[in-house]
């Protein structure tokens, strides 16, 4: 099945409560064990970008979990970085978090500036992900760590059974699956990805793994100037 892109941001406010409910359930089964492996990697006081942020969950758990570390959120939805800023105060990490509307494919840093770049589950809006990629890499520091985590595209006959499926399971509402059904179409085949990657010299040393059938990772520490 040919992929069908999602828009790049979610804009509208009722998509944004969707999306946002949607996180706070899928949180322990899909956020935190991500959270987990960029807290071993990350160095001690070091700068984290998060790449489409969102509702801001995941800078808020980093937060939350090393105070020595300075979280970064960017966001192109001005009502998703709303509610990130609103959920960052009431966690009492909002010093520690800097929340930006940005697009992806222009990240106002400069280069070099993380010593970890992440994403988490959006990737797949992009019609083009190395130009995300490549912005990702150029805003790390020389030895800095890109990782980044997001849905596979799998066969057309499986899509809906698995949104269904894993629905359920997370407990989505109908219009909560609906979205999740949405975004395994725009998402990449492992394939895919990996031909992205390859492109991309840059990513020359990245590792794209399968994770148990349903996501993909993308992993690279950047070299040396």
């Amino acid at each position: 099945m040919s992929r069908v892109c999602e828009a790049e941001g979610m804009i509208g406010i009722d998509e944004v409560v969707h999306y946002t409910r949607s996180v706070r359930k899928r949180e322990r089964f899909m956020d935190r064990p991500f959270v987990r492996q960029i807290l071993r990697l990350c160095p001690d006081g070091g700068a984290i970008l998060d790449v489409g942020t969102g509702p801001g969950q995941m800078p808020m758990m980093l937060a939350k979990a090393r105070p020595d570390i300075k979280v970064h959120g960017v966001d192109m939805s001005a009502n998703m970085l709303a509610t990130a800023r609103r959920g960052a105060a009431e966690a009492g990490v909002a010093d520690r978090i800097d929340f930006r509307e940005a697009d992806a494919k222009a990240l106002p840093y400069p280069d070099h500036s993380f010593d970890m770049v992440v994403s988490h589950v959006m990737l797949h809006h992009a019609d083009d992900p190395t130009v995300m990629l490549g912005e990702m890499m150029r805003v790390l520091k020389p030895g800095g760590r890109l990782l980044v985590k997001d849905i596979r595209r799998t066969p057309d006959w499986t899509i809906a059974p698995t949104a269904r499926i894993l629905g359920a399971f997370i407990r989505y509402t109908p219009e909560e699956t609906r979205l999740y059904d949405e975004s395994i179409r725009s998402a990449f085949t492992l394939k895919e990805i990996r031909a992205h990657v390859r492109r991309m010299p840059a990513l020359r040393h990245a590792r794209v793994r399968s994770v148990q059938g349903l996501w993909y990772t993308i992993e690279c520490v950047k070299g040396a100037l």
